[in-house]
């Protein structure tokens, strides 16, 4: 079994004067690389916190984090900068498009970090846009596009770069149900084609899209039915 996520008794507490809040407590979890993951739970459940742990957008107060091997739990800022940039791609509820940029100079910002040249990095983003149907807006600002279709063009940065791991933060909260279902399908294809997703929402009919769901309540994982479902072939 090739893991691309391994959390190991992981915790996180925020001071807040002199009370401390645990957000996480204890955490174990595995996400195998390929797999399609939901992590669900309602509001101040910890899945925020621990989406930021996993994109390694913050650090664990306790406990050890491997992605892809590499123990980044206690790497310093200059590495978790670059393997933000490198090893995951980031898709949030409000799209975090630059309003002033078009399409295609959206996909195309990660890539110059990445100190991508030009040419490449224009068929790369041009590439992605045609993967999520937006072939034909790569020139449209954000504000001349739909919701759904800005979400497709923060899909399309995400995967640009050719991440190892996409995370996707309430990918569908706030699109209507059409559009929804539209960025779930896209998702879906492009775990079909190799990539691994994590997807952290509150909607049951949302992470029911995933092969596998976990769900976390109080800041610990109460469920996961891929082990559910190890043990039950195992013990058949």
């Amino acid at each position: 079994m090739d893991n691309i996520i391994e959390i190991k008794n992981v915790s996180k507490v925020y001071n807040k004067g002199c009370a401390e809040v645990t957000a996480l407590s204890d955490v174990n979890l595995a996400v195998e690389r390929g797999a399609f993951t939901a992590i669900i739970g309602k509001s101040g459940s910890g899945k925020s916190t621990l989406m930021n742990i996993l994109g390694c957008l913050d650090t664990p107060s306790a406990g050890e984090y491997y992605l892809e091997g590499e123990r980044v739990s206690t790497l310093g800022e200059r590495r978790l900068s670059y393997i933000r940039n490198n090893v995951v791609g980031f898709i949030f509820q409000s799209f975090n498009l630059i309003p002033t940029m078009t399409a295609l100079e959206n996909v195309e910002l990660p890539l110059i970090y990445r100190k991508t040249d030009r040419h490449k990095r224009l068929e790369l983003a041009r590439n992605a846009l045609e993967m999520v149907g937006l072939s034909n807006r790569i020139n449209h600002c954000p504000f001349e596009l739909s919701g759904g279709q800005q979400q497709r063009v923060a899909i399309a940065r995400a995967i640009a770069a050719e991440p190892s791991l996409i995370l996707a933060d309430e990918p569908t909260g706030n699109l209507d149900i059409s559009a929804g279902r539209d960025v779930m399908h896209i998702l879906s294809e492009l775990n079909n084609s190799g990539k691994t997703i994590v997807l952290i929402t509150h909607d049951s009919s949302v992470a029911k899209k995933a092969g596998n769901q976990i769900e976390i309540s109080d800041g610990q994982i109460v469920s996961d039915n891929k082990y559910f479902r190890y043990n039950k072939r195992n013990n058949t």
